[in-house]
């Protein structure tokens, strides 16, 4: 009776942390040109792996609008990520005076933060990092960042 009262205690410890866990996680990236007539993608996925794409065109509206889903394990590699690069102990932004050129902006949920990082006219580890991962899982969509 001690026995399957301990284990019920667990399991009603640990369930509603699971599940907060699985759906506590958000990405969301806009890449793109900074001037008003370029092309600007925005890439959203959720903590269950629904995902969004829109690549727009300032002059001319929307190119492609499409809804995609990835796997668990590819979930795992986008929260791994984040953490490889200390996501949230980065800076909010990076070459953050230019005023021209392009940008990849990232803003992340995972467990109970929230942060988002931009990046203008400059590429570092970071950014390497994120976009070749993000690629890895969105080609298989037929989407690239292009930043």
């Amino acid at each position: 009776m001690k026995k399957t009262l301990l284990l019920v205690c667990v399991l009603c410890f640990l369930l509603p942390s699971t599940a907060f866990s699985q759906t506590d996680f958000s990405i969301r990236i806009l890449a793109g040109a900074r001037a008003p007539w370029g092309e600007v993608q925005l890439i959203s996925i959720d903590g269950k792996g629904n995902g969004k794409h829109k690549l727009t065109n300032g002059r001319t509206g929307d190119i492609d609008s499409t809804s995609f889903s990835i796997s668990k394990d590819e979930l795992s590699k986008l929260r791994e990520a984040l953490n490889t690069v200390n996501f949230f102990n980065l800076n909010e932004g990076y070459n953050t005076q230019s005023v021209d050129g392009s940008a990849m902006s990232v803003s992340a949920t995972m467990a109970g933060k929230s942060k988002e990082v931009t990046w203008f006219n400059v590429q570092n580890k970071e950014t390497t990092i994120l976009k070749d991962r993000l690629n890895g899982i969105l080609k298989k969509k037929g989407i690239t960042i292009r930043y």
